[in-house]
């Protein structure tokens, strides 16, 4: 019998007069144990959305029921996988956004062993059409329904994108603190929400899509490709992106090199070193300082691999700089 545990939305809300985020040992008490956790955290974003940030691995299976009422829950699963009984099927890694509505209590059972990443995004429903531009006429028949007189219980399976992809890590990710903690995840939450409501702004029928795994593999490719040019310092593994991206190694590679015509380890050394072009032709930045920024730690693998690249020294790159003109 899995351990079974309850968050009621509305106590958290009042817990929060009081400080602006707790630990899921706060929230959960003891039964934390069974969850090695990196990150496990509820915070107050603004007036009305609740962050759930969960970066765990799971020892023991367990129910978590999630009293929500007349909040609204999106969901953004990056890793790991969890079943909602009653309402839909088992959902798996970078392909869905989860939205839930107008249902009390839902129900997620997280099944050993699972390495867990999410973020868990809960506001009021009327906050997405009139703050944040959420137009219910564009939305498929089964949605608007949300918005009704009295709503309708829903709960529906949307792809995740590469910008929200980045935006869920981002918020788990973080690693400030104190004021620029809050000011940082509040920033990133209304960036994972607006982009959904564009998401749903822009699409009447998500159905196709969801059941398209060309769809799934090209989402995939280009959430890879932007967090290659946004971690260039530390560059992940070809194993780590593609588990990172919810794909084996094997699908995550061909379907990369189809769509840009090189691996990822080509095409993460490329962008890497034309950043490095470019900052050496500027003439601003010591080359040391340039190697370590674009992952070398070593000036010569840095000078090997961009003499490979360009067929030039790093020296002559660095002489090709324009000349600076000085202002009388």
């Amino acid at each position: 019998m899995p351990i079974r545990f309850e968050v009621d939305l509305r106590d958290l809300e009042r817990a929060f007069r009081d400080r602006p985020s707790y630990t899921g040992e706060n929230i959960i008490g003891e039964k934390e144990y069974i969850l090695d956790s990196r990150n496990h955290e509820y915070s107050i974003i603004d007036r009305k959305i609740i962050c759930h940030i969960q970066d765990f691995f799971v020892t023991e299976s367990y129910h978590y029921r999630l009293i929500k009422r007349d909040f609204i829950c999106f969901h953004f699963l990056l890793n790991g996988s969890v079943r909602f009984p009653g309402l839909d099927t088992r959902i798996k890694p970078l392909s869905r956004v989860r939205i839930a509505a107008n249902v009390d209590r839902y129900s997620e059972i997280l099944e050993s062993p699972n390495r867990f990443r999410a973020v868990g995004l809960y506001t009021q429903k009327d906050r997405l059409v009139s703050e944040f531009g959420l137009l219910p006429d564009r939305l498929p028949p089964e949605m608007k329904a949300i918005f009704s007189p009295g709503g309708v219980e829903f709960a529906r399976k949307l792809p995740l994108s590469p910008a929200a992809c980045l935006a869920a890590e981002d918020i788990i990710g973080c690693s400030y603190v104190g004021n620029l903690r809050e000011l940082y995840l509040k920033a990133k939450a209304f960036e994972l929400i607006a982009i959904t409501v564009q998401q749903l702004n822009n699409c009447s029928n998500y159905t196709v899509d969801l059941l398209n795994p060309s769809a799934r593999l090209d989402r995939a490719v280009a959430a890879a490709a932007l967090i290659y040019r946004r971690e260039i310092a530390n560059p992940p593994s070809v194993d780590e992106i593609a588990r990172r991206v919810g794909l084996n190694r094997n699908s995550f590679t061909g379907a990369f090199r189809e769509r840009f015509s090189e691996g990822p380890g080509g095409y993460s050394r490329r962008i890497r070193l034309e950043w490095a072009r470019e900052q050496l032709a500027s003439g601003l930045v010591p080359v040391a300082v340039i190697a370590a920024a674009c992952g070398y730690t070593s000036h010569a693998a840095f000078s090997r691999a961009f003499i490979e690249l360009f067929g030039m020294a790093i020296s002559a790159a660095a002489a090709h700089r324009p000349a600076l003109r000085r202002e009388i």
